[in-house]
């Protein structure tokens, strides 16, 4: 339901513009996002991603509390990486679960984070939708 007369028309369903689409839901603003390709899975778009303190925070003040606790139990820790030289001697390590100010970077699956993010956007997504320009109205619509 929605509360502000203002509407949104969000242009793409990547991940970017699905959790604008699911703050901007939160918030009452009415939204509707247009995207080009056929379907959420119709193209590939990479595997992982990593999210630092920084992105889980954001997808908690985004994200209604039942998906956002099903963005924390689908990412995983980032596992350290060690560099050998050829005769297996360490040359450094480091470890990217770490981040700078003490709290945890996670990997998480692109689909399935997109598949979280679209989770109850059914009727406001529109696949199959190329943006082809715009225009300004008198009213400033």
């Amino acid at each position: 339901m929605t509360t502000s007369a203002l509407r949104v028309i969000v242009i793409g369903a990547g991940l970017g513009g699905l959790a604008l689409a699911q703050g901007l839901r939160r918030d009452g603003i009415d939204v509707s996002v247009y995207e080009r390709d056929a379907s959420p899975t119709s193209r590939r778009q990479g595997y992982r991603l990593r999210l630092n303190p920084d992105g889980l925070h954001a997808l908690d003040e985004l994200l209604p509390p039942p998906l956002s606790r099903l963005v924390s139990t689908t990412a995983s820790p980032q596992p350290p990486t060690v560099i050998l030289d050829a005769r297996l001697d360490q040359l450094s390590a480091t470890d990217p679960g770490a981040s700078a100010d003490g709290g945890r970077n996670v990997a998480v699956n692109r689909l399935t984070l997109r598949q979280i993010l679209l989770h109850g956007l059914d009727d406001i997504v529109h696949f199959g939708k190329e943006c082809t320009g715009y225009r300004i109205h008198a009213d400033s619509t």
